[in-house]
């Protein structure tokens, strides 16, 4: 997805490649998108998936909204229970609480 900046995770290679899995799709220009990691993560921010028999970390605190522009390739499609344990995963995180503080 491109060099990041901040506290943000940086993808590999010359051109900071990191896969994305695409939650919702706006329109065919607008994507929300949660970037993973290679590395297995640990906490309420984090959350892991497995596919192509290797696990990965969902960065759900890096969830944002990206252009379609920004994606080169297909990767791999998760399996519907995967991406059904994802999302509700992430419903928890985004969720307000009522003290207004998160999880961490």
């Amino acid at each position: 997805m491109g060099q990041n900046i901040g506290f943000e995770q940086y993808g590999k290679g010359e051109e900071f490649l990191r896969p994305v899995v695409v939650v919702k799709k706006f329109s065919k220009h607008l994507f929300l998108g949660i970037p993973l990691s290679s590395k297995t993560k640990n906490g309420f921010f984090f959350h892991t998936i497995c596919f192509k028999g290797r696990e990965n970390s969902a960065l759900l605190l890096q969830s944002k909204t990206f252009d379609a522009k920004r994606i080169k390739y297909r990767l791999a499609k998760l399996s519907e229970n995967e991406f059904k344990k994802l999302v509700e995963k992430f419903c928890e995180v985004v969720t307000p609480t009522p003290n207004g503080k998160g999880s961490a």
